[in-house]
């Protein structure tokens, strides 16, 4: 009894940070869709996706999807925030 109690609780628990982990990421998509004021802003939201993505990875396995997931996730803040400066410095922009 006691062990299938356990194996309650880590099922359920886990289940949960599986939920956290999406909300988690479906906050941080929207808050880089949200338009937001600066471009440090931008930079602060990418900073923190890209972090919690390496975060996740197992360095120890070299085929990791995350690793590509976080090459992409590169990519998009790159051309993301690219865009973001280029609209700051150009003439007449107003935000």
């Amino acid at each position: 009894m006691i062990k299938f109690r356990l194996n309650s609780v880590l099922i359920r628990t886990v289940a949960a940070l599986v939920y956290h982990w999406f909300v988690f990421v479906e906050v941080l998509e929207t808050a880089l869709q949200s338009g937001l004021s600066s471009s440090y802003d931008f930079l602060s939201v990418w900073s923190v996706y890209c972090d919690v993505i390496r975060r996740q990875i197992d360095w120890t396995d070299s085929q990791s999807p995350l690793i590509t997931k976080l090459r992409e996730l590169f990519e998009r803040a790159i051309q993301h925030l690219l865009q973001c400066m280029y609209c700051a410095w150009s003439p007449g922009y107003v935000r």
